[in-house]
C-alpha cells in the first residue's frame, strides 16, 4: 500500500464503487494514516449519496461510511468534526423490504 499513492485525486476516475473507497480507507486506516483515510471515506459518502446507475441509495452503506468519516476525525482528536457524521450515520434509516 506504501508504494503507491494515497491521494485521493489520482484514483477519482478508477474507483467507482463505495465498497472500494472503503477497502482503501480501511488499508489506509490500518497504517494509522487517519488523515489521509479521512478524504477516501468522505469519497465513499459521496458514492453512496450518489447511488447506483438508478440512483437507489443503499442506506446501510451511507451510514457506514459516515460513520467511518467520523471514526477518523474522532481518531484524530477533532470530535467537534466527528460529531455531526456521526449523527447523520444515526438518522440513516435501513430499507424495509414488504413481506410478500
Amino acid at each position: 500500500m506504501l508504494a503507491h499513492s494515497l491521494d485521493v485525486d489520482g484514483w477519482a476516475t478508477v474507483i467507482t464503487d463505495v465498497s472500494e473507497w472503503h477497502v482503501a480507507g480501511d488499508a489506509i486506516t490500518e497504517l494509522g494514516k487517519f488523515a489521509e483515510a479521512l478524504r477516501w471515506y468522505e469519497c465513499a459518502v459521496a458514492a453512496a449519496e450518489k447511488g447506483d446507475v438508478y440512483g437507489r441509495v443503499a442506506p446501510e452503506s451511507l451510514g457506514k461510511s459516515l460513520a467511518f468519516v467520523g471514526d477518523c476525525y474522532s481518531r484524530l482528536g477533532q470530535f467537534a468534526e466527528a460529531l455531526p457524521w456521526f449523527e447523520r450515520a444515526s438518522m440513516v434509516r435501513p430499507s424495509r423490504s414488504r413481506a410478500s
